[in-house]
């Protein structure tokens, strides 16, 4: 009887052990959850947070032409794709939506990827590259902004008669707010020409991390191909940033052969850095959260 009743106490204490391990996990999963949604929606979302995973599409570009209406829906949905995999919220503004106005919210909505499917242009006699806007030009409107330099107007070869205003490397240097820790793709002609750096350093003086551009002229097709092959080393096949442009650069634009993607860089070491890079230093630069934010940064790396 002895050996009996030593043998249900044991059976008890090992079904408590086990209830217990349950209870632990179930606890642990629990709070796991409840941590990943205050993630999702706070820390992500908090201004101070670098590079949050919010990415923004701004197609001033569209559907005209050298474009197609083909051509912009195929860019869009894939790019959407890769980053939306990635696990970024995505934001797209369309060619009629992007005006002086949108330009000036750029710097406060906490975009960690900015791609601008915008055209750009070389200032006559001078080292400046200008980003187009939608906004046709007219009398008496942004007078002060155009009057110091902020704006200033802008015409496409193929379109006469028409003028439009565009944004300066000035614009960007005195937009509120910043880029936090950003990626900044700028898909248009020279941006990024050697000798006209002003516009990369511009973005890179208010928080951006990466500004990536072209060398020279470039078709828009080739351009939305590129971009979209950076995506997908960088977000889907964790190429770091430099080995993206690298592999990008294999592929040469049929009508101007000798262009190139290249960057600028807020430090050079960014040059080796891959996605989970800058999500890790993300959650390192996040004040509130110092007590946990080693360990965090070390779970997400393990997953």
């Amino acid at each position: 009887m002895a050996k009996k009743k030593e043998t249900v106490s044991q059976k008890a204490k090992k079904g408590f052990s086990n209830n217990k391990k349950l209870l632990i996990i179930s606890t642990v999963l629990s709070a796991t959850i409840i941590f990943s949604v205050v993630i999702y929606h706070v820390f992500w979302r908090f201004p101070e947070v670098e590079f949050p995973l919010r990415a923004v599409i701004i197609d001033q570009v569209g559907a005209d032409p050298p474009s197609s209406t083909e051509e912009m829906r195929r860019f869009n949905e894939t790019a959407t794709l890769l980053l939306r995999n990635a696990g970024f919220e995505v934001f797209y503004y369309g060619s009629e939506k992007v005006k002086v106005s949108l330009y000036s919210e750029l710097a406060k909505n906490n975009y960690g990827i900015i791609i601008l499917r915008t055209h750009s242009a070389l200032r006559i006699e001078e080292t400046l590259v200008d980003f187009f806007t939608s906004e046709e030009f007219r009398e008496g409107v942004y007078s002060n902004e155009l009057n110091s330099g902020l704006l200033t107007i802008g015409n496409y070869s193929w379109i006469p008669n028409k003028s439009f205003f565009a944004v300066t490397p000035k614009f960007f240097e005195k937009l509120e707010g910043v880029f936090p820790g950003s990626i900044v793709i700028a898909m248009g002609c020279s941006s990024l020409k050697t000798g006209y750096g002003e516009m990369a350093d511009a973005f890179i003086k208010k928080g951006a991390k990466v500004y990536i551009g072209w060398t020279d002229s470039v078709s828009i097709t080739h351009s939305d191909n590129s971009t979209l092959r950076f995506l997908q080393y960088f977000l889907a096949y964790d190429k770091t940033v430099n080995e993206a442009i690298n592999m990008c650069n294999q592929f040469k634009d049929p009508e101007w052969s000798s262009t190139k993607l290249t960057y600028r860089l807020k430090e050079e070491k960014i040059a080796g850095y891959r996605l989970s890079d800058f999500v890790a230093n993300a959650i390192l630069s996040f004040q509130p959260f110092s007590r946990w934010k080693k360990l965090l940064a070390k779970v997400l790396l393990v997953l």
